[in-house]
């Protein structure tokens, strides 16, 4: 889910809404798909309970979004209706349709109402095959303003470290309010290119808030054209009201993150893997004095750990110690007491490890590589995320099974479990009521978990969030000291505010084995959960569903405890069936 479709109008240079498609012709490679009503007539018909034109192809999957608005709820259906590769870029089209009945929903609920992204589409893909999430093509032309004209010249970069490429994506825009006659006016379409996937299907997480679309096909030299008359797509006018029929066309600048699983030990060690590399983290604060390369007495019992893990999981690899710190202070000096770090460790866990059959490198990273977001989207510190940045890593190839079970000493804060909640809902697997812990008067807020199961290879979670009270409550989830880390849902790094609510902060305690389990991540700039809300800090006694995808693994007994950030805890059941869920993703 993104935006929610407000009243309110959001004002943007260089942005209008029209039909365009260059002279409609079908572009070089065309050869698109038709829809089952191809016979008809053009014209805007009713499908399944939204208008849609009839003119365009059937789509390749879809989801109906329905948000709680002040006045109940509204909804709107989004359609992928081609996504299509030229062997080098993919472009996606998608289809944005009003409801027959009932309020509708603009398309710029495709982004945050948090992150309003200059009213441009924020859509990933998620490449299975390769482990992947794979963002839009970007450009470097400024917010919006990209050339058509000019061939893709593109390179491939790492993950951006601030909001700001979300306005750069090589797209069309979106719209900010629904159309005033549904019934007769085009539907909206909206288009980004992509760099190609490997495989010949990906998952689409469609805005910040949307659960994923499972499996969708990728077509090869299938250029989709559209009847002008009874679409529309809005177009930047910086590029000169042209639908670039050349995919990638403008773009600059390529992003493809691994997908990381991230597994924590009550103890304060975490591991973090992805196809190609496993890396074993160990809390800095704890092997050195602050500011400091001198390994403290109790580092000595955690490497003698370290060591014993090493030689089991990495035997015959080569082993980097890496050292990384926050993004507190100067780089430079970040940089050298990353190095000295790595170093000191490496000399120590040398002696421990002779005779083995593993090679031991060292490099320092300082505050470059962050494991988590170490602010909040207003560049508040997250302290308790710095703290865990301030590490040192044993990184070698990825291997199938790593024990986490290294324990550094830390210990967990206790939260308080969730009230009971006074009206049930009925589909919920447990549910609870949260109260915030920031100044202020905070409001009751249910949340009912509706989903916990497994698919393909993963586990989802799904969880519905309304005020206990059942009435609309504009900022309910405010608190008046956000940089506090008093949040309901925890301090959001991802969304344009700190206070609105995410999945990022829904952690899995196994209390058996005392490990935590973090929903998926592609470095420190995505998870893969619902990173903002639509309707910002407001709810409504109409649920808001937040999700989390985690990646695989065995729970130790029969129940595991949701953790939402530091403000309450619920327990879960783990049911037999979720074994063999075909749940999609």
């Amino acid at each position: 889910m993104g935006a929610l479709a407000a009243t309110a109008v959001l004002a943007l240079s260089g942005c209008t809404s029209g039909s365009d498609g260059g002279d409609g012709g079908e572009p070089d490679g065309g050869g698109a798909a038709t829809s089952e009503q191809a016979d008809a007539p053009p014209a805007i018909v009713e499908e399944d309970g939204f208008h849609r034109s009839n003119t365009l192809p059937d789509p390749l999957a879809e989801q109906v979004v329905t948000l709680p608005t002040e006045n109940g709820t509204g909804s709107a259906k989004l359609q992928i209706v081609s996504l299509d590769s030229d062997g080098e870029s993919v472009r996606l089209i998608g289809a944005w349709l009003q409801p027959v009945d009932g309020e509708g929903l603009a398309s710029d609920t495709l982004t945050s109402s948090a992150e309003s992204v200059g009213l441009r589409p924020w859509v990933r893909l998620i490449d299975r095959e390769t482990g992947t999430l794979i963002e839009p093509l970007q450009h470097d032309g400024g917010s919006g303003n990209f050339d058509p004209g000019t061939p893709a010249n593109v390179t491939d970069a790492g993950p951006a470290t601030d909001t700001v490429h979300k306005t750069q994506c090589v797209c069309s825009g979106v719209a900010n309010s629904t159309p005033s006659d549904p019934s007769s006016d085009p539907t909206e379409l909206f288009y980004l290119d992509f760099p190609a996937p490997t495989g010949g299907e990906v998952d689409v997480l469609a805005g910040e808030s949307l659960q994923p679309l499972a499996d969708v096909p990728v077509s090869q030299g299938q250029a989709m054209t559209y009847d002008e008359e009874l679409t529309n797509v809005t177009i930047s006018s910086s590029i000169a009201q042209e639908f670039p029929w050349d995919y990638g066309a403008g773009a600059t600048v390529a992003r493809t993150v691994p997908l990381t699983s991230k597994e924590e030990t009550v103890g304060g060690s975490f591991v973090e893997k992805d196809q190609e590399i496993t890396r074993v983290n160990l809390p800095a604060d704890v092997l050195f004095d602050f500011d400091s390369d001198e390994l403290t007495d109790e580092a000595q019992d955690i490497l003698d750990d370290s060591a014993e893990q090493l030689q089991e999981d990495a035997a015959g690899k080569t082993v980097t110690v890496e050292g990384h710190t926050d993004d507190e202070g100067e780089d430079a000096y970040n940089q050298d007491l990353s190095e000295r770090r790595a170093a000191a460790v490496e000399e120590e866990m040398a002696g421990r490890l002779e005779g083995s059959d593993i090679t031991l490198e060292t490099e320092g990273f300082g505050e470059t590589r962050p494991a988590f977001p170490n602010r909040d989207s207003q560049n508040q510190a997250i302290e308790a995320n710095q703290e865990k940045n301030r590490r040192v890593s044993f990184s070698f190839e990825s291997v199938d099974d790593v024990d986490a079970a290294v324990d550094a000493g830390r210990e967990l804060p206790d939260i308080p479990d969730m009230e009971d909640a006074a009206t049930p809902n009925p589909d919920a697997i447990a549910e609870g009521v949260m109260t915030g812990t920031g100044d202020g008067d905070d409001s009751e807020i249910q949340v009912s978990v509706t989903a916990f199961e497994r698919f393909d290879d993963g586990i989802r979670l799904e969880a519905q969030v309304s005020t206990a009270s059942g009435s609309y409550e504009a900022d309910a989830l405010s608190v008046l000291r956000p940089a506090a880390g008093e949040q309901y849902f925890g301090p959001n790094p991802y969304a344009g505010a700190s206070e609105y609510p995410s999945a990022a902060g829904f952690s899995l305690l196994d209390e058996d084995a005392q490990t935590l389990l973090s929903p998926t991540t592609a470095a420190s700039t995505d998870c893969l959960c619902a990173q903002g809300s639509p309707i910002g800090t407001d709810l409504s006694g109409e649920p808001l569903t937040l999700w989390a995808h985690y990646p695989d693994t065995e729970f130790s007994g029969d129940e595991v405890v949701l953790r939402i950030s530091d403000t309450a805890q619920l327990r879960l059941p783990v049911p037999d069936d979720a074994q063999q869920s075909d749940a999609q993703g």
